[in-house]
């Protein structure tokens, strides 16, 4: 199965900034960043105001794995 790479993404406010804040980080497939969005450690540090506070992943159209061809048993008859 092809696998493409996922942006998780953090938007977040800092109280009495005039603007919201985005932070990026990159993970090898949606899986990845799924289970580093599940971490207690956004639970602990980055939820501490959940309204303030947006968390999700992104797939990209980058591809970072592609299955490889399997080579052709030798074994077999020709193709008539």
């Amino acid at each position: 199965m092809i696998q493409f790479f996922t942006m998780l993404i953090f938007i977040y406010q800092v109280e009495g900034a005039p603007m919201e804040m985005q932070t990026e980080i990159m993970f090898k497939t949606y899986a990845e960043c799924v289970e580093a969005m599940d971490h207690s450690f956004f639970d602990d540090i980055i939820y501490k105001d959940p309204r303030m506070t947006h968390i999700m992943c992104r797939q990209t159209d980058i591809i970072s794995n592609t299955p490889r061809p399997r080579v052709r048993p030798e074994n077999l008859e020709p193709n008539l």
